[in-house]
């Protein structure tokens, strides 16, 4: 609580035992109740409101007494008493419900500094709500771990420009502007332009979006979090589509009126028949039709516009970064910071987005979704090529919060059809999906910790704001532990353990078992590649390739491809090649000479017929399993992973420098893109006379250790057969 919090409260039992008494000092104690009580609302403690209103009733009590000529008694007046007792007690509450706390310590070592800055894209003119002329303008807010605090004050979590500007944003939403403001009282735990700590240098990067009409600092207490144990975390708010931004200049970047307007229809027409059978039809024929026809449903903007700025935003935030085009005043950090392999993380509409960059962009190490659905639609049946955390809020309060009655616990969320394709759902172990109990949607931020129950429990969920932040900060934090810095952290078992009972697996291997049995063509074996630089895991289609599929499984139950190696790499348009694919196998020995062993190649079994594109219905797509050859039909022991959609490797492509059959395709990535791009960065002088080869062999190839099959269930139930 802040001084006037206290003021109010002995004020209004001042007030109470007065009235209670009876006694002729009333008029002054509710005198003073209302100059506090005022004082409070000027400064933003609008809660100070209800005692306001406790003061102004006893004066108005006390003048009408007069005016009737009725003496004040000295003995108890019970009636009065009892009710300036409720009024009092109405007056605390009001503090209580919406109380001003510190936010919660972060558990690293470092301070942790914040800086912001503006980024400006000269290249996108007149988006959304600015002149036609003008670029797109995005502040950007970094915290990181400091060195010394010592003479600085903490940031307040909305400055005095962004309580009268980004605070009334937010309380727009739900109809009162000065909702939001008393929040202005809280300190972070983050001190503006702090040093950064000495020696810092390729630190763990994450960016950040918050949710659909909200702003950069939504989830300061994960930053700090984070910052604390030596990350960088850049928040990014999206001009127009975001609560009004104050830049550092003072100037400020309203929300687009349009926005609020449109938020408003979507509100007056409330949920649709189509988004409830998206999220509650009783099976997943129902529920997948529905979401793909909601997506589009009365939210244009989300899905038509707002979907690719926000992806054009991220793009070119990560780029600017990358390149160190940015004000003096953050260069440093900038400097420290990893733009190679980050995380990528948002909120709701935030973790749309984050999800949309980690497919396309291999910057993208590790990804994380904070309770947001998929409007931009590239994650729908899609494999995400890099691990992924998606962290849920309780599906079941969102029932209720729409009116549905229930009469089972709900076995899914809104997403399970994203981020993993059908077939292989609940397949990867890099895809960890996690739901909480007790939370509602706009809970999983820090406005959980800025209200209490009864209020929080309507809007936010019943669950303890500070629990809610302990279990997000821990996972997400363990998640990038392990992914960007290769630090065991149990993830996500020892989470799950900690927080047992309040959180649990989304397990979507239902969606695979129902997707299959409909399309049983699509049914997968596993198989898993042990190699020098890592694991990588593969579902091969014996259903849509048997010759493909059991010509493959033949060299791996053999132990034929223990010991081999990935020995080709290729970017595209690297040495003119018009393609991006690694390549291994048994005859890597070949690649050094003049490539006549490939023509006829000493391999065990006897070449293949050729399967081609249009017989499989699987084509040449980033991080697919596809035979190399020379002529159709020669295919044995060579295999290569797409790292692109080589199209041109498709039946009836690939111009006037190929035969137009294609490369059989036969298995997809299910984890390990990972693994598999930094083979394909490696250094490639190796030696070869095959001038097509020049500067695509790798100059130490990979070993693979082992390949065997892998019989899954789910991401807890793993048997393997290893071959000999």
């Amino acid at each position: 609580m802040i001084v006037v919090d206290y003021l109010l409260i002995l004020t209004s039992i001042w007030l109470a035992i007065e009235c209670f008494a009876g006694s002729t000092r009333r008029v002054w104690s509710a005198l003073l109740l209302c100059i506090v009580s005022l004082f409070a609302i000027t400064t933003y403690r609008w809660q100070g409101g209800a005692a306001l209103t406790f003061g102004v009733l006893t004066l108005l009590a006390l003048g009408v007494g007069r005016i009737l000529r009725r003496q004040p008694k000295s003995a108890p007046r019970w009636t009065a008493g009892v009710s300036a007792l409720a009024l009092a007690a109405l007056s605390i509450w009001a503090i209580w419900l919406f109380p001003i706390t510190h936010l919660p310590d972060p558990s690293g070592t470092h301070a942790v500094g914040t800086k912001d800055f503006v980024l400006t894209d000269t290249s996108r003119l007149g988006i959304f709500a600015a002149e036609p002329d003008e670029p797109r303008r995005l502040l950007v807010r970094v915290f990181y771990p400091a060195e010394s605090i010592e003479g600085l004050n903490p940031r307040p979590y909305f400055t005095p420009l962004e309580t009268e500007h980004t605070a009334v944003g937010l309380g727009q939403l739900v109809g009162l502007p000065f909702f939001m403001q008393y929040i202005s009282h809280v300190d972070t735990n983050s001190f503006v332009d702090a040093p950064l700590m000495t020696g810092a240098a390729d630190l763990p990067t994450v960016i950040y979006s918050h949710g659909y009409t909200s702003f950069a600092g939504q989830n300061t207490v994960l930053f700090e979090e984070l910052a604390s144990h030596g990350y960088v975390v850049y928040a990014v708010h999206h001009s127009h589509d975001g609560s009004p931004a104050v830049l550092p200049d003072g100037s400020v970047i309203e929300m687009d009126p349009a926005l609020l307007q449109s938020m408003g229809a979507t509100a007056e027409a409330g949920v649709s028949e189509t988004q409830r059978q998206a999220f509650f039809g009783e099976s997943h024929a129902i529920r997948r039709s529905a979401m793909i026809e909601a997506t589009s449903e009365g939210a244009e903007r989300l899905t038509s516009e707002s979907a690719q700025v926000w992806l054009d935003d991220r793009l070119f935030v990560h780029d600017q970064l990358a390149t160190g085009q940015v004000d003096k005043a953050v260069q440093k950090v900038v400097a420290a910071s990893n733009f190679d392999r980050t995380g990528q993380m948002g909120m709701s509409f935030g973790g749309s987005a984050s999800g949309a960059v980690c497919l396309i962009d291999k910057r993208c190490a590790a990804g994380v979704n904070l309770d947001g659905g998929d409007y931009h639609l590239t994650p729908f049946n899609n494999q995400q090529p890099q691990p992924f955390l998606m962290l849920y809020s309780d599906f079941e309060l969102i029932a209720k919060q729409v009116g549905v009655e229930l009469d089972h616990k709900l076995d899914w969320s809104f997403n399970d059809y994203s981020y993993e394709r059908h077939e292989l759902a609940g397949l990867s172990s890099d895809i960890v999906r996690i739901k909480t109990k007790d939370v509602a949607h706009l809970g999983v931020s820090d406005f959980n910790l800025f209200m209490r129950n009864p209020v929080r429990q309507t809007f936010l969920g019943p669950i303890d704001g500070h629990l809610m932040v302990q279990i997000q900060n821990d996972l997400v934090r363990a998640f990038f532990d392990t992914h960007l810095r290769g630090m065991g952290a149990g993830f996500p078992e020892a989470q799950i353990a900690k927080f047992e009972g309040q959180i649990e697996r989304d397990q979507v291997d239902d969606v695979r078992e129902w997707w299959t049995q409909a399309q049983p063509l699509d049914k997968t074996l596993q198989v898993r590649f042990e190699t020098s630089k890592g694991n990588i895991e593969v579902a091969v289609y014996p259903e849509r390739a048997p010759i493909s599929v059991q010509n493959f499984l033949q060299y791996v139950s053999e132990g034929l491809y223990n010991g081999a190696t990935f020995y080709r790499a290729v970017h595209k348009q690297e040495n003119n090649s018009s393609i991006g694919v690694i390549q291994g196998g048994l005859l890597a020995h070949t690649m050094a000479g003049d490539g006549s062993e490939y023509a006829a190649p000493s391999v065990p079994f006897a070449p293949i017929p050729h399967e081609t594109t249009d017989q499989i219905g699987l084509t040449n797509e980033r991080g697919t399993l596809a035979y190399a050859r020379l002529s159709p039909g020669s295919a044995t022991s060579e295999i290569f992973f797409n790292m692109i959609d080589n199209e041109i490797l498709d039946t009836g492509k690939g111009g006037p420098n190929r035969d137009g059959h294609g490369y059989a395709v036969f298995g997809r990535v299910v984890s390990g893109m990972r693994v598999l791009e930094a083979i394909q960065d490696l250094p490639k002088d190796g030696p070869t006379q095959i001038d097509m080869l020049q500067g695509q062999i790798l100059s130490d190839p990979v070993r693979i250790e082992q390949v065997y099959v892998i019989s899954r269930q789910s991401q807890k139930n793993i048997s393997v057969e290893k071959g000999e």
